[in-house]
């Protein structure tokens, strides 16, 4: 098993309250990974650091070449009066796709989902 990311004496305060310290880690292909701990002990805080979205204070991240990581907030930030389906291809607008193939990823995406009704609101889910 190859190493996917790595970090080393990771180090993270708010001020004047330090949220983790030398954290060193090392995760490998087909491993999973849980975090367990209260409210405000940084775990969101560490995965953002990993996805690359929150500075460190201290440490190295190591990743390997063309590794893709996806951060998912805590918090949606859906508008609850739209679909399913226009969420998703909301989530394409950037790529460089024609509108065939958007929307054959979108129905790909749906049908791995496994949601039955494409139009259903994101309020109800």
């Amino acid at each position: 098993m190859s190493i996917l990311i790595s970090t080393q004496n990771l180090s993270k305060a708010f001020g004047a309250k330090q949220i983790f310290s030398n954290i060193s880690i090392g995760l490998f292909e087909g491993e999973k990974l849980g975090l367990i701990g209260s409210n405000g002990t940084g775990k969101s805080t560490f995965l953002k650091i990993l996805a690359g979205l929150e500075d460190l204070d201290s440490g190295t991240v190591t990743k390997r070449n063309h590794l893709r990581l996806v951060y998912l907030a805590q918090s949606d930030l859906f508008e609850n009066a739209d679909t399913v389906e226009k969420e998703l291809t909301g989530v394409l607008a950037g790529q460089h796709l024609d509108e065939t193939q958007k929307q054959v990823r979108v129905q790909t995406m749906l049908s791995l989902l496994q949601f039955e009704n494409p139009e259903q609101k994101i309020s109800t889910l």
